[in-house]
């Protein structure tokens, strides 16, 4: 396996919600209202929440909000670029990689999920966009850049690298089209790191749109 290389993400914008100047934290008012901001379906999400600004640890960013963002990123990234260069896989893949590892039940659930996302548009795609839920309550990206042969994890509180690269190696194993890929190399993308425990999902949000470009 090739080495793992730490590129720099570039920093993002300002955040969308402005912060009262007494307060470190985010409001339980201004998190529900950025979930339904996401969840609704804004066309873009300026999102760069300073480290320890959410204190809400009950209000957190779930798989739906995160899905929902992903596809309207997809959505924006296909029409900027006038064609499909981009295929959200959602949250589904990776979790279902995952189990069907352990189980075996179904041999052939990759494959009909790829063909199901991507269609006919394999050949023009340049981004394979998977949300990770790893842990108990973790929210990672990966995105696979198959022209590159390279996969790019983002996340901002990484844990058991070599076991999550072993996953994703994996997961990529069980399509058919990646597997023409030959080796791959996994790049873990150098991002800011949370240090509370509900933040992850805004910078996946974030993270999405910024490696989209």
């Amino acid at each position: 396996m090739k080495k793992t290389t730490e590129p720099v993400l570039p920093s993002p914008p300002a955040v969308l919600i402005p912060i009262s100047p007494k307060s470190r934290c985010l409001s339980f008012e201004q998190m529900a209202s950025l979930q339904n901001y996401i969840k609704t379906g804004a066309t873009l999400l300026d999102i760069r929440l300073p480290v320890g600004e959410i204190c809400q640890e009950t209000v957190r960013l779930g798989g739906g909000h995160l899905n929902g963002y992903l596809r309207l990123v997809e959505a924006s990234e296909n029409n900027r670029r006038g064609a499909r260069v981009m295929a959200d896989m959602g949250s589904f893949f990776y979790s279902k990689y995952l189990l069907e590892h352990t189980e075996r039940k179904d041999k052939h659930w990759a494959d009909r999920w790829y063909r199901e996302r991507v269609k006919d548009d394999g050949p023009t795609i340049e981004q394979f966009h998977f949300v990770l839920h790893l842990g108990d309550d973790h929210w990672a990206l990966a995105v696979l850049h198959p022209r590159l042969k390279e996969l790019r994890v983002y996340d901002t509180f990484p844990m058991n690298k070599k076991e999550v690269q072993k996953h994703l190696l994996g997961m990529l194993s069980e399509v058919n089209s990646w597997k023409d890929l030959g080796s791959v190399k996994i790049t873990w993308v150098r991002v800011p790191r949370q240090t509370g425990k509900t933040e992850c999902g805004l910078f996946v949000c974030e993270m999405m749109r910024l490696a989209a470009r």
